[in-house]
């Protein structure tokens, strides 16, 4: 199970971004990248499979740069007013 966290900097009014956002994926790639040691090269299939006030838990499907390809989970959620990222686990496609 790949579990890892990130802290999203931003400056402004604190709203969840969609499972899709920009800033979603380059957090996920950062994450991925770092605990698998493999890039990703590809991300698709963004589902949104649940939604409260403070949290969004999602899917998306990754292909890396070896060709393999997963699914994964993950959650989008806000922690001290902060937007955090965390990876809930990969199963194989």
């Amino acid at each position: 199970v790949l579990i890892a966290l990130q802290l999203f900097n931003w400056f402004g009014p604190v709203s969840l971004p969609d499972c899709d956002a920009s800033s979603v994926q380059d957090t996920l790639r950062n994450i991925v990248r770092e605990k698998t040691k493999i890039g990703v090269s590809a991300m698709a299939a963004f589902t949104p499979a649940a939604k409260a006030a403070d949290s969004l838990a999602c899917t998306a499907d990754l292909t890396f740069d070896d060709k393999s390809r997963g699914r994964l989970s993950y959650r989008v959620y806000l922690k001290d007013s902060q937007v955090m990222v965390a990876t809930d686990g990969m199963n194989p496609l």
